[in-house]
């Protein structure tokens, strides 16, 4: 039975399961199972955003052949081209240009999990619970209206001041 499993330090990895919990082999048909890490994701949208590799690699402060191989393993992984390649810099392929969208949501996703994490860590994030008052009104016709209103504004902290 094939699940979602997460190997250390890959962002996606799919793998089949034994009786005992452990991880089978890849269950991929067409080839070996896929590895695609963060670091991935970060190469090809800073590739997308400056459109040629050495100022990519510069911008990460990485070398070049190096940048460029982990852009190919991932379009070969992918199993499309993300970057039409030109004499001056690269041009981004349909298919590029709608995973550079994913692979931003996913940076920023990643990124909100870290912080949201390091919070809590800290205490700041923990939920705090708040209170109501219900207020009794007269209503125009003489009977009561039950209205309820909060007592305390939410601080970004999560914690109520009244």
């Amino acid at each position: 039975m094939a699940k979602v499993c997460s190997l250390k330090g890959s962002f996606c990895a799919t793998g089949g399961f034994n009786e005992s919990g452990r991880i089978d082999g890849p269950t991929w048909a067409d080839g070996p199972e896929p590895v695609m890490k963060l670091r991935h994701l970060e190469y090809f949208v800073a590739a997308a955003e400056e459109l040629n590799f050495t100022h990519a690699a510069d911008r990460l402060h990485v070398s070049q052949p190096p940048f460029s191989k982990q852009i190919q393993d991932l379009e070969g992984e992918l199993g499309v081209d993300l970057f039409q390649r030109e004499r001056k810099g690269v041009a981004l392929t349909a298919a590029g240009k709608a995973f550079l969208i994913d692979a931003r949501e996913i940076l920023r996703a990643c990124d909100q999990a870290m912080k949201k994490a390091q919070r809590i860590s800290r205490g700041a994030g923990a939920l705090a619970e708040g209170f109501t008052r219900n207020r009794r009104r007269l209503r125009r016709d003489g009977r009561r209206n039950a209205r309820t209103r909060v007592a305390g504004r939410t601080h970004r902290s999560g914690h109520l001041s009244p």
